[in-house]
């Protein structure tokens, strides 16, 4: 039996889409697009931003795994600790090139899915 949720067919509105592209160096101003077709998109596309969200839905039902074997592991360490922890290890991993908003919503769902507090996104270590 699956115990984790699938992910929404479609990307969700509370879903971050602050991913950017990049940056170009030099003195005048640079907008940065993409050819899709015939036309320019600046931005990811909607299939771009589906993308990164099923893989980060797909992050947070691993981490709700994990983090119930880590509490049972290490009963001394409270929800918040484990958190803090995991959103470190997360944001530490450059090749997964999570977005802020992205680790941001991830940290969320897991907060919901474990039922506990969100962590308080002042304090959020990137």
């Amino acid at each position: 039996m699956n115990q984790h949720p699938l992910p929404d067919p479609a990307t969700p509105d509370d879903f971050p889409r602050d991913y950017g592209l990049g940056t170009v160096t030099g003195a005048q101003p640079k907008l940065l697009v993409q050819k899709v077709g015939e036309s320019y998109v600046s931005g990811l596309t909607e299939q771009e931003l589906y993308v990164r969200y099923d893989v980060c839905f797909d992050l947070v039902n691993q981490l709700v795994d994990y983090c119930r074997k880590k509490l049972a592991e290490r009963p001394e360490w409270t929800q918040c600790e484990l958190l803090e922890k995991v959103q470190r290890a997360v944001a530490a991993r450059v090749e997964w090139d999570f977005s802020p908003g992205e680790l941001q919503w991830m940290m969320a769902k897991l907060s919901a899915r474990m039922d506990w507090s969100p962590l308080d996104s002042s304090r959020n270590a990137q």
